[in-house]
């Protein structure tokens, strides 16, 4: 008789494959159409499953969406390490910066925030608790190397140095240059101190 375990396992990774592809083409989707107009449908088919197969995985829309942007960002954000908490972030700014400055990112972002809380308040707060669960490394290496205080909250941190490029990009639509990246790293880090 056949052990039960090896039986249940599908071999070659098909689970993994499933979900890639539709995360992919929920981003396709996204970029194309935006997140009103996103359909599970088409998401499925766009990624050969059946629309069950997105409902029983993700369960909704919004659940959908937001694993695929975390996803998206997982991959295009990363938590750098030149050696100093003021270089990291200095880079780090400079990633959220490039990757929010793409249209495509830019309108989904900004389609996402205008959006009610019911419908994407708590996308918005598990992409944001993600984001910051992956980046929280920069602050807590500059606590260990001695550049920061021990008190330093890596969230405060984080806030302060994403929050004047979003609102660059998504809010007053005004370039981002290297100048302002440096002042709001030193803002950040100022704001350390106190």
């Amino acid at each position: 008789m056949a052990d039960p375990d090896s039986v249940r396992r599908r071999p070659g990774g098909r689970s993994a494959r499933v979900r890639s592809a539709v995360l992919q083409a929920t981003l396709d989707q996204l970029f194309a159409v935006g997140y009103e107009r996103l359909s599970v449908r088409k998401v499925a088919a766009a990624a050969g499953v059946a629309p069950t197969t997105v409902y029983r995985r993700w369960g909704s829309r919004p659940e959908l969406v937001l694993a695929a942007l975390t996803e998206l960002s997982a991959v295009t954000i990363l938590a750098p390490d030149t050696g100093s908490v003021r270089g990291d972030l200095r880079v780090l700014a400079g990633e959220i910066a490039g990757a929010l400055s793409q249209p495509p990112v830019t309108a989904l972002m900004r389609s996402m925030i205008t959006l009610p809380d019911d419908v994407a308040g708590e996308y918005r707060r598990s992409f944001w608790a993600d984001r910051t669960s992956r980046t929280a490394v920069i602050v807590e290496r500059g606590i260990a190397r001695g550049e920061l205080p021990a008190t330093t909250d890596p969230t405060a941190v984080l806030e302060l140095l994403i929050a004047p490029i979003w609102f660059r990009l998504l809010i007053s639509s005004t370039p981002i240059d290297d100048l302002a990246l440096d002042r709001w790293v030193q803002a950040a880090l100022a704001a350390s101190d106190g």
